[in-house]
């Protein structure tokens, strides 16, 4: 089989290239992406460490280098490469010492990616999935549970806070949706869901100013004078 002239240079170049970056040491093309690195030349410092990744995967800056590519995607806002590589990293080097760092990154990452788009409308945004928020928050759990002295704890704790704001903010959106539709059962259980499993969110107060409204639209009598009654008492303690 003959190759076209063309397809020779494309071979020639491809070769070349190849060449010329495993002609560079493990430890050159370390230290090129530190010194990137410390100069906050993220995207600089990346190459280098995926050909360190490529050419070598065995050797001993390979595992450091899958972690500073986490670091450097996340910095260069790729949640979605970064969430890769990390989930990755863990399958593969679950005995790394520094494996809690994949776990917290995994959790940012997952985090970066839910709360993403999260300023819609309001009826845009309680048509949204759940799911990537209520991912975000069991990832962040992993790492508490896998490591209970973690440095990243507290970090952990205060994205899972606002992951817990955001999941009763979408739960309220979706209930006022439906009470706007006049599906007043279904505003009504999602409503109480909120009071339910977010209980001393900032969403609270609306959450059960909803389920009064929905029992009142349903002539639930009884349960609309209890639930003014507790309106009445949180708001006196608010």
């Amino acid at each position: 089989m003959r190759l076209s002239a063309t397809t020779l240079v494309l071979l020639s170049i491809l070769i070349s290239t190849g060449c010329a970056q495993r002609n560079y040491s493990e430890d050159e093309l370390f230290q090129r992406a530190q010194e990137n690195i410390d100069r906050g030349r993220y995207t600089s410092a990346k190459e280098p460490l995926q050909q360190i990744d490529t050419f070598y995967p065995f050797g001993r800056f390979a595992q450091h280098a899958q972690l500073q590519l986490i670091y450097i995607d996340l910095q260069n806002n790729e949640p979605e490469q970064a969430l890769i590589r990390a989930e990755r990293f863990i399958r593969l080097q679950p005995q790394h010492p520094n494996l809690e760092y994949a776990y917290y990154a995994r959790g940012l990452a997952s985090y970066q990616l839910a709360v993403s788009g999260r300023g819609l409308l309001a009826d845009q945004a309680a048509k949204r999935d759940r799911a990537p928020l209520e991912r975000s928050w069991s990832n962040f759990q992993s790492l508490i549970q896998q490591f209970p002295d973690s440095q990243y704890q507290a970090d952990a704790l205060t994205y899972m806070a606002d992951l817990r704001q955001i999941l009763a903010q979408h739960d309220l959106m979706v209930a006022q949706l439906y009470y706007r539709q006049g599906a007043h059962v279904a505003s009504l259980a999602r409503a109480q869901q909120i009071l339910v499993n977010f209980p001393g969110s900032i969403h609270s107060q609306a959450a059960l100013e909803l389920v009064l409204s929905n029992q009142q639209a349903l002539a639930m009598e009884a349960e609309a004078a209890a639930s003014a009654a507790l309106l009445a008492e949180w708001l006196q303690d608010n």
